[in-house]
C-alpha cells in the first residue's frame, strides 16, 4: 500500500488484496452499445513510489493524439486515498463537464 494510505484505510483494504485474475489479461472484451465508445483517457497519480513505473505510460498517453491526459494529486490507490477526489474526475471525463 502506498505510504500515503491512513493505517484505517490499510487495515479494511489488506484483507481484500489478491492478486490479479489471469483471466483479466486472456478474456477479450466486447463493447456492444449505440453511438462511439468514450475517448480513451489515462489519469497519472503524481505521488509516486520508490520507482515511478507508470510514468512512462503517462508519457505514452500525452503524445497519443487518441487519448486525453489527467493528473490527480494522489498515489496508486486513488479510490482508497481520495474517492471523492477520483469520483470528481471520472465525472469530469465521462460528461465532459
Amino acid at each position: 500500500m502506498p505510504a500515503d494510505t491512513p493505517a484505517a484505510d490499510v487495515a479494511w483494504a489488506a484483507p481484500r488484496r489478491l492478486p490479479h485474475p489471469i483471466k483479466a489479461f486472456e478474456q477479450p472484451l466486447r463493447l456492444h452499445g449505440k453511438g462511439p465508445p468514450p475517448p480513451r483517457s489515462y489519469i497519472y497519480c503524481r505521488r509516486i513510489g520508490p520507482a515511478d513505473v507508470f510514468r512512462q505510460f503517462a508519457e505514452r498517453a500525452q503524445r497519443e493524439p487518441d487519448w486525453r491526459y489527467f493528473e490527480i494529486d494522489a498515489s496508486h490507490n486513488p479510490h482508497i486515498t481520495c474517492p471523492d477526489v477520483l469520483m470528481a474526475l471520472l465525472t469530469q471525463i465521462m460528461t465532459g463537464k
